[in-house]
């Protein structure tokens, strides 16, 4: 029985491990694909994943070039713990868009 339980643990553990390795190679596969995207197609590819315009840019060639931005960060590794940004609209677009990647 202990040992039953203890490889039932294990395989828990290894699926959760796994699962998580897979979430992050999609994601990175994901981004490398709207990485090489214009500005314009990069934004419409994050609306079909549910993104929503918080405003912040007076006109959508703005909003989608600091998507694109966001997402070349991301792409290199940047998380949302070290954002570089300062401009308050994006540092909340980067919280959106990082949510979508990590559904």
């Amino acid at each position: 029985m202990k040992y039953a339980k203890l490889l039932i643990s294990s395989l828990l553990l290894l699926q959760i491990l796994t699962g998580c390795t897979q979430n992050e190679g999609s994601r990175q596969k994901l981004l490398k694909e709207i990485s090489d995207m214009t500005n314009e197609e990069c934004l419409e590819k994050l609306e079909s994943m549910g993104f929503a315009d918080n405003g912040a840019y007076g006109t959508r060639e703005e909003t989608a070039e600091a998507a694109k931005a966001i997402i070349l960060y991301y792409a290199e590794g940047g998380t949302p713990d070290s954002l570089p940004f300062s401009y308050t609209g994006m540092i909340e677009m980067s919280e959106t868009i990082w949510t979508l990647l990590n559904p």
